[in-house]
């Protein structure tokens, strides 16, 4: 199944940092794994939406953005629920 995923990132700035959310094409994946060679430890091999902090290490895959940015650590700020 391929999946289609926003390239753009969306952000978030919290009280501890900021959280961002991306997706990760099935083309990027594949990529990614073709070239395993050169990968980091923070490489990331499946298609969907991850989320990460400040300290870059990507967290998912989660089937959509909403359910990435469901699971990331977004404390609550104040003004927040006067938020439509």
């Amino acid at each position: 199944m391929t999946r289609n995923l926003k390239r753009a990132t969306r952000s978030k700035p919290t009280r501890v940092g900021t959280v961002e959310v991306f997706g990760v094409s099935t083309l990027e994946a594949i990529y990614n794994r073709n070239n395993a060679d050169h990968a980091t430890a923070d490489t990331i091999f499946e298609p969907g939406w991850y989320w990460t902090d400040e300290r870059d290490r990507p967290v998912g895959p989660f089937d959509t953005e909403e359910s990435a940015w469901d699971d990331a650590p977004l404390p609550r700020l104040p003004g927040d629920d006067d938020e439509a």
